[in-house]
Parts: C-alpha cells; sequence; structure tokens
C-alpha cells in the first residue's frame, strides 16, 4: 500500500471513529452534543497536524540516510541501472524508508529496481550471519558507509549512503526487464568509454575500482 493511501484510510478510519463517539455523545449526554461538531472537527484538525509532522520529522530525518548497492556477476561487471529521475546510470539504491534498516533497504532496492530476489552479500566485504544466542543475532554491516554533499532535497544538503557488495546466490540470473530502470552489467572499460555525464559521480567509479583491487581483479584500462 503507498503511503498516499495509507493515509488516506487512517484519516478516513479516524473520522469514522470520531463521528461514532460524536453519536454516543449526542445520545447519552444531549447537553453537551451542541459542542460535539466543534469536538470532532478539533479532533480531526489535532489527528492532521500530526500526521503532518510526522511526514515533515521522517522527510528531515530518513531522507539523510540512503543504500548503494554495487551488484558484481560471476566476471565480476558492475550492475547499473538507468536512473528515471536523475537520467543517468548509477548503482541500485535509494533513500532508507521508514523505520528500515539498511540490510533491509537493499533487499527492496534490488526488487524493486532491478528485479532480483535471489542474492547473496559478498563475502570479501561483509560479515557472516552469525547467531550470538537465542534473542540475538549479527546483522551484515556495510562494506563502508560515506557522506554524499549533494543536495537533493531542498532542506538536505548531505545524505549518509551505506554501501553493499552483492552477487547472484549460486550462478547469473537473466536480469527482467524492470521498466524505466533498464539494469545492464558493465565492465570497467565500458564504463571508461562511456560519455561523460553518463555516470555522473566519479566516486562511484573509483569505488567499483577500489572493490575490484581488493578481489584481486586486473583492471588497468588505458583511458587515454
Amino acid at each position: 500500500m503507498k503511503k498516499s493511501d495509507s493515509f488516506i484510510l487512517l484519516t478516513v478510519v479516524v473520522g469514522v471513529i470520531l463521528n461514532l463517539g460524536a453519536a454516543h455523545i449526542d445520545r447519552r449526554f444531549p447537553p453537551v452534543s451542541a459542542y460535539a461538531s466543534t469536538l470532532l472537527a478539533a479532533a480531526l484538525l489535532l489527528y492532521l497536524c500530526y500526521r503532518v509532522f510526522d511526514g515533515l520529522l521522517h522527510y528531515l530525518r530518513f531522507g539523510r540516510y540512503a543504500v548503494l548497492i554495487f551488484f558484481l556477476n560471476s566476471k565480476n561487471q558492475l550492475l547499473l541501472i538507468r536512473h528515471p529521475y536523475h537520467k543517468c546510470y548509477l548503482p541500485p539504491g535509494g533513500r532508507l524508508s521508514q523505520w528500515e534498516l539498511p540490510h533491509e533497504a537493499v533487499s527492496r532496492k534490488l526488487k524493486e529496481e532491478v528485479g532480483v530476489t535471489s542474492y547473496e552479500l559478498h563475502p570479501t566485504f561483509h560479515n557472516p550471519p552469525v547467531v550470538i544466542s537465542e534473542k540475538v543475532e549479527d546483522v551484515p554491516r556495510p562494506y563502508t558507509v560515506h557522506m554524499e554533499h549533494r543536495r537533493q532535497r531542498n532542506l538536505i544538503r548531505f545524505h549518509y549512503a551505506f554501501v553493499y557488495v552483492c552477487r547472484f546466490k549460486g550462478n547469473d540470473e537473466t536480469l527482467p526487464r524492470v521498466a524505466d530502470y533498464e539494469p545492464h552489467f558493465f565492465d570497467l572499460e565500458s564504463i571508461y568509454n562511456m560519455p561523460r555525464g553518463t555516470i555522473p559521480y566519479d566516486d562511484i567509479i573509483r569505488r567499483y575500482e577500489d572493490i575490484l583491487i581488493q578481489l584481486g581483479v586486473p583492471h588497468y584500462v588505458d583511458k587515454a
């Protein structure tokens, strides 16, 4: 359910409950019935103010956190999508939803933007899942966390990106066609040969180079 649909549904439910409450007051306490409409309107207004404030808080707080996913195939090629908003090639990823953990956002973003559900975090860059006790277990730590000083929302001048390195679980799979995103694998030489601006941020290419270095993959390409 979309957030807008959820907001409308909750508003309707609250309105119905308040109307039932006002009708009950009208029957049981006739002297108060004259104020029932005013109380109903005030309660509904307070609820709407709360929802607006909660939405603004989410906009300001959770807009500062995102995931960036470097997804590799068996040839260590990098998965890029054509971002429908930025109109350029970027790794999958994006902002966290409210109360969402970073590794949960990785699963959601890969499913939404790439159509991949069978994957694993690359063991070279992430800790294996460990159950500490019946009630405690390790969660996958990100490969790194970096701060991006890029204004993507009017009130947010920077955000933190949790970086994860993923791969297929088992053999490579054919990527499904995902509307608007056009997922495709590229090797480093192909990325170097892309027209300027196709990948707008040099840090993405540098991070990919660092990943290849740690994997011991030859990546020396003549960029002249």
